[in-house]
């Protein structure tokens, strides 16, 4: 004997609006030098409630909430605040995703000031999975405005792309090695003049490292070389790190 036609409806309907939220607490922080104060000195602190949707409508919707706090030297630099709504669908082995991202900052000092800004992100992200690889290509249109100096503003076009393999052998506490490699490129186009001509931006970033994580640790080194030309040549620039993370959640 069938079900009634509504009661099958509503079971169908409570399974696929399935809610949840996170809460989480992110620190970090950087020294230069322990025995002298540099300005490059940096702690950070973020606060972040993540809302999420299962199966909405067919997608998948996450929407973090967040508050960033940063100091320099030992002294407040910035706060921020923003969200970042997002929806996804996987269609067999390609994930499709889509993002709207709004972001405040407002900085500390009265010297930055003028530098406070609003920033809207409108970006695209498609994921392969075949194990154990992982393809991933985004693009990212920006727009920065609300600073004082009308040079401070900009719209931003980015692209990038990420490969991932993880390697089949596990190691010591069950740590398990995933190798990665990513490309990304980011024009910028200021409003403003400087030095009489609209400036334009090309930076390019290469990066390659090694993650090894099991449940709640995460272990991350990589090599990373940044390369930013221009056509006002006092803002070109190349960098070279090296860097080293390790992660818990709880």
């Amino acid at each position: 004997r069938s079900k009634p036609l509504a009661n099958r409806a509503k079971r169908e309907i409570k399974k696929e609006f399935i809610f949840s939220w996170i809460p989480s607490y992110y620190f970090s922080s950087r020294e230069y030098d322990s025995q002298v104060a540099s300005r490059y000195d940096h702690i950070s602190h973020k606060a972040q409630l993540e809302l999420k949707l299962k199966q909405g409508f067919g997608f998948n919707w996450r929407l973090p909430l967040y508050y960033r706090y940063t100091e320099y030297a030992g002294k407040p630099y910035s706060a921020s605040y923003g969200s970042k709504l997002s929806f996804s669908r996987s269609i067999n082995q390609f994930k499709h995703q889509a993002s709207l991202h709004l972001r405040q900052r407002n900085y500390s000092d009265t010297i930055n000031q003028g530098r406070d800004n609003r920033l809207f992100d409108l970006g695209y992200q498609l994921v392969y999975s075949n194990k154990p690889m992982r393809i991933i290509t985004r693009m990212n249109q920006q727009t920065l405005t609300g600073t004082r100096n009308i040079n401070d503003r900009y719209q931003a076009t980015h692209a990038g792309l990420k490969f991932l393999y993880r390697l089949s052998n596990k190691l010591a506490a069950n740590m398990q090695p995933r190798l990665f490699a990513g490309y990304t490129l980011k024009s910028k186009r200021y409003q403003g003049l400087e030095l009489g001509k609209q400036r334009n931006d090309m930076r390019q970033d290469y990066r390659i490292g090694l993650s090894l994580t099991n449940k709640q640790w995460r272990i991350k080194t990589q090599y990373s070389y940044q390369q930013r030309e221009s056509n006002i040549l006092n803002f070109d620039f190349q960098r070279k790190k090296f860097e080293l993370g390790i992660q818990y959640e709880f």
